[in-house]
């Protein structure tokens, strides 16, 4: 008897330890479901993830040709399976991977160079076994060389004098060239971003920037102003430019309601085709012929291949 006892003692300590153990255990799973794993378990991929590293492990450069996941202006690092997906890299670009392999590991880029004169074929396969670093920077390089051309061709025709600028200073000071850059498209960026769009909304976007900043150096010398006269005529201006953004504001709205109806129009069109089809599916003849050849495909050899189309 005392020793059932003690083995019922045994057990019930063993359940409380369990149960206890229990808000840990599921405490972890929620950690692990906010920290970006699925509902299947799976940890979710996140931009700069990689198969076989860590997460801030040493692998590929950003765009500054440092070590980073994303790009500046939306770009994701990419991964190896991205780059097997990729059109095959120019002779320009695999000379560029070479050369990079080189500071890294000089016996493989040598390897490699007498591969590409042997076997082409074969080189190429294991020049993406073995440099994928490098062709990530490659490929990272040219992302970002394409996003500053597709920019300058919109800020040429939206912003020319800040184009020009721009323009001669990458002549004159490369080095500075590129901070003014990166100054100049964090600054129309929300506005290039909407291009595609609301292409109509750019100029009035545009516009409405150079007055709001008008309008903040106008602010800033009333404040600081002493002279009433001379504040008097500071404040006319301000009012000029209220009025102008004001018939911005004017212009925007009619802007977005136009937009608004080419997307009422466009749902319109949508339900109209979801009512000819609820009409189609009504059809008895429609009906008996969907149900017959429903049937037949579920009782055939060749298995199940119709299915409902809906």
């Amino acid at each position: 008897m005392e020793s059932k006892h003690r083995i019922l003692t045994v057990l019930v300590v063993a359940a409380v330890v369990l149960l206890a153990s229990l808000p840990c255990a599921f405490a972890q799973d929620n950690n692990d479901e906010n920290n970006g794993r699925g509902r299947q378990g799976q940890r979710m991929s996140r931009p700069g993830d990689r198969p076989g590293f860590q997460r801030g492990s040493r692998g590929g450069p950003d765009e500054r040709g440092g070590r980073g996941g994303s790009l500046r202006g939306g770009a994701r690092f990419p991964r190896p399976e991205d780059i097997r997906r990729r059109p095959e890299l120019t002779d320009e670009q695999i000379d560029t991977v070479l050369q990079e392999l080189q500071k890294r590991d000089p016996n493989a880029a040598k390897e490699l160079t007498e591969m590409r004169k042997k076997d082409p074929n074969e080189f190429r396969s294991e020049l993406r076994k073995n440099a994928w670093p490098e062709i990530s920077k490659v490929i990272v390089d040219g992302l970002r060389v394409e996003r500053q051309n597709r920019f300058l061709v919109w800020l040429e025709k939206y912003v020319p004098k800040e184009a020009e600028s721009l323009a001669k200073l990458k002549e004159s000071d490369p080095k500075l060239y590129a901070q003014k850059f990166e100054l100049v498209w964090d600054k129309y960026r929300p506005i290039y971003d909407r291009t595609r769009r609301s292409p109509e909304l750019v100029p009035v976007l545009i516009e409405d920037l150079q007055l709001a900043e008008r309008e903040d150096e106008l602010v800033k010398k009333i404040k600081a102003e002493k002279d009433e006269q001379q504040k008097t005529e500071l404040m006319n201006q301000l009012e000029k430019v209220e009025f102008d953004k004001y018939d911005l504001i004017v212009r925007r709205k009619q802007i977005e309601y136009k937009e608004l109806l080419r997307r009422l129009e466009a749902l319109q069109n949508v339900v109209k085709a979801s009512l000819a089809d609820i009409d189609e599916w009504r059809d008895e003849k429609v009906k008996a012929d969907r149900v017959k050849e429903r049937v037949d495909d579920l009782t055939s050899e060749r298995g199940r291949g119709f299915n409902w189309r809906y």
